[in-house]
């Protein structure tokens, strides 16, 4: 599901008030839109909802683009039943909040509930939806419990609106299926093999798409480049990232080549307590007879030297001794 900005229409007149969907047209509008509201915000981190009325005195928005479901299901409990809709000026303020939408890269999309019959001349309504097709906006139209006139005219709006089948009608004819349920498994809530902006995965395609992240060029072509920007420059930063690694091990296996040229002397480790590491072992040859035996002589010489002075020393405080007793 791509980046996506819907404004949700509910018919809020007093046809919406007719039992024949049980409890009320407008009770089971509520349950889709809750539903509806939830997978859209669900489907993308940035996709928000708004929430506007078309019955009144006018047209009437009720909560801008949010991704507060609190506010949009308390805002549709306290909605009242109010005079006729009016289909032309809702979607037409619908339009103008899309327009100032905070994120401009998001797809715009109208979603109508419409449970009344509808007042406008089906010229006005091919006027509307080519405007909105000129401005790269998505409807999609939820005919209630009426047929006859308002099919027709519906189809009609679809088919000026519509771009690359971005855009759909559903017909739910009163004593059928739970609309909730009907809905679900439409195509306004399954995705499209054509990546046409729906919400859930279409059965047997795994929800796919042949444009990257289910977005299309003639919809929103400001989404499609900063997307292909973001592409471009992402293969740009993996070559980079590729090119330095490259560099790095071949520099790494310069320096291998060298040090195996230099007879590996870089990566030996000496140990400074080797007694052969300055040819102090096994090079010195000390089963020398004449070094020995001169080393025995200065050994025996040394110590003759030593006790004959240790001797004098004793026979000259001997006589000190005497010197003092004499004295005495």
């Amino acid at each position: 599901m791509g980046l996506e900005a819907t404004i949700v229409c509910v018919d809020n007149s007093e046809y919406s008030r007719n039992g024949d969907f049980a409890p009320s047209r407008f009770a089971v509008q509520v349950d889709s839109v809750n539903m509806l509201c939830s997978a859209k915000v669900q489907s993308n981190a940035e996709s928000c909802v708004g929430l506007l009325t078309l019955a009144g005195r006018s047209a009437r928005i009720l909560v801008t683009s949010t991704r507060d479901l609190g506010r949009i299901f308390t805002c549709l409990h306290d909605v009242k039943f109010d005079g006729d809709s009016n289909f032309v000026a809702g979607i037409q303020k619908a339009q103008l909040a899309l327009k100032h939408r905070q994120n401009p890269l998001q797809r715009q999309r109208i979603v109508v509930f419409v449970s009344s019959p509808l007042s406008a001349e089906p010229d006005a309504l091919v006027k509307l939806g080519k405007s909105l097709k000129k401005n790269n906006v998505a409807v999609d139209v939820i005919n209630i419990g009426l047929e006859g006139d308002n099919d027709s005219k519906i189809d009609m709006f679809i088919d000026a609106v519509n771009s690359n089948e971005n855009s759909r009608a559903l017909h739910v004819p009163a004593g059928g299926p739970n609309l909730a349920d009907v809905l679900m498994n439409s195509d306004i809530y399954m995705e499209r093999e054509s990546g046409g902006g729906g919400i859930g995965v279409a059965a047997g395609d795994g929800g796919a798409n042949n444009f990257p992240y289910d977005a299309n060029s003639a919809e929103d072509p400001e989404l499609a480049l900063a997307l292909r920007m973001s592409m471009e420059e992402e293969r740009a930063r993996q070559a980079r990232a590729a090119q330095e690694a490259a560099e790095r091990e071949g520099g790494n296996s310069a320096t291998a080549t060298e040090n195996k040229d230099s007879g590996g002397t870089s990566n030996e480790k000496y140990d400074d307590n080797d007694e052969d590491l300055y040819g102090t072992g096994e090079t010195m040859d000390v089963d020398n007879d004449e070094d020995a035996e001169m080393l025995r002589r200065a050994i025996e010489l040394s110590k003759a030297t030593a006790e004959q002075e240790q001797a004098g020393s004793g026979q000259l405080d001997k006589k000190d001794d005497d010197d003092k007793k004499g004295s005495s």
